[in-house]
């Protein structure tokens, strides 16, 4: 296993024993427990319903995702191509190629390298001015994406950095490609791109 693999098994494994560990033991809690949580005021006893269940369940779908995170670490190149989930390389239409990864309890999009077409390497395009010398290559473009399966990211932040703008995101993984619909207020007013699987490559610095 190459030393990009064995990262992301180590950090595929850290995420997902803690995220399930909190989920199970919320799940031995008895049903009372789980509803509602008691403090104390002044004497008086305070019933607080909060959105516990939401909550484990999103962490229970955040376990599952990083599971398929960690079957991807540990397959070979060679078999990259039958693996569906989202994670992993992806190469766009120009040639720039980018690593989908789990990030905390999201998951998010990060340049490992630029095309070599690219007409800047720099963040020249950025709305903030005092932005346009950072370098694209390590830039994270795409935030905040909760996994509804091991091949649907929803609720995303999109950064198109020829442009500047950002965008709201949404991900599909089929095979060997990765559809992306960014757009602005609802779906049906954006755009759509895909990119292709390619083998996990060493991250430019």
């Amino acid at each position: 296993m190459d030393s990009v693999r064995v990262r992301w098994y180590v950090v595929c494994m850290k995420v997902l024993l803690v995220k399930c560990s909190v989920a199970k033991n919320y799940l031995r809690k008895p049903q009372s427990a789980r509803l509602f949580s008691r403090s104390s005021r002044s004497g008086a006893t305070i019933l607080v319903r909060g959105n516990v269940q939401n909550n484990t369940m999103r962490t229970l779908s955040v376990c599952l995702f990083i599971a398929a995170g960690v079957l991807f670490s540990t397959t070979e190149t060679a078999a990259v191509g039958s693996n569906s989930s989202v994670l992993g390389d992806w190469k766009t239409p120009t040639g720039t190629i980018l690593r989908v990864e789990p990030c905390g309890s999201a998951v998010c999009l990060r340049v490992v390298r630029t095309s070599p077409t690219a007409p800047a390497t720099t963040d020249i395009h950025n709305p903030d001015p005092a932005l346009h010398g950072r370098a694209l290559c390590g830039l994270v473009v795409g935030t905040a994406f909760h996994p509804d399966d091991a091949t649907h990211l929803t609720d995303g932040r999109l950064y198109d950095p020829t442009s500047g703008h950002t965008y709201r995101g949404t991900i599909t993984a089929e095979g060997d490609s990765l559809h992306l619909r960014g757009y602005i207020g609802i779906p049906l007013f954006g755009r759509s791109e895909t990119w292709q699987r390619t083998a996990p490559i060493i991250a430019c610095k």
